[in-house]
């Protein structure tokens, strides 16, 4: 990217979905990397990748032999990240479906200190099977649930009155990072 646009520079921005979304309507940013569900109608957006998520818990919590209920799941604190985060809206909207109550505990916005909180055993937390399973084998197990996590969408989303070429570019970059590496533990903006 450097030798196709010199003079540019990019000051990448780490915020929840909400935020960089706020940001990115306001002029603030020029485009934002952002799960579907905040995606409003009013941007465009090029998709960058699809995220499939799914329970952890510390060995030994809940059984891995079977799909569990989201019943079973809720019986633990749910770590999450703020309210902010698509991650977890994505998860409170499946309980809500369900009409489950779960007892929220706010671990970080930061997935890899939600990993932390989940092989200390403090609760069970949704993350991005890709990123995490590799990763932290023997210290936490991915949990079968019925239903299943959806998947999220994510997208590089811009304003429509912006017509340069370079958001194209950076959507390119941006799937090749995306289909080259885990997914990224954190949303994130940026600034010409």
């Amino acid at each position: 990217m450097r030798s196709a646009y010199p003079d540019l520079r990019l000051h990448p921005e780490i915020d929840l979905s909400a935020v960089l979304l706020e940001k990115l309507l306001n002029g603030e940013l020029d485009v934002v990397v952002i799960q579907d569900l905040y995606l409003p109608q009013e941007l465009e957006s090029i998709v960058i990748q699809t995220v499939q998520y799914g329970w952890f818990c510390k060995p030994g919590l809940l059984p891995t032999d079977r799909a569990v209920s989201l019943d079973e799941v809720a019986a633990y604190p749910v770590i999450e990240q703020n309210a902010g985060s698509g991650l977890t809206a994505l998860t409170r909207r499946l309980f809500a479906g369900m009409g489950i109550d779960i007892e929220h505990v706010f671990g970080s916005n930061s997935l890899t200190a939600l990993a932390g909180l989940v092989e200390t055993g403090v609760g069970v937390a949704c993350l991005p099977v890709k990123y995490f399973q590799p990763v932290r084998q023997g210290c936490m197990v991915s949990v079968r649930t019925a239903p299943a996590v959806p998947t999220a969408t994510y997208h590089l989303a811009f304003r429509p009155d912006d017509q340069s070429t370079l958001r194209t570019r950076i959507a390119e970059i941006a799937k090749k990072c995306a289909t080259s590496k885990p997914p990224p533990s954190a949303e994130f903006g940026s600034r010409k």
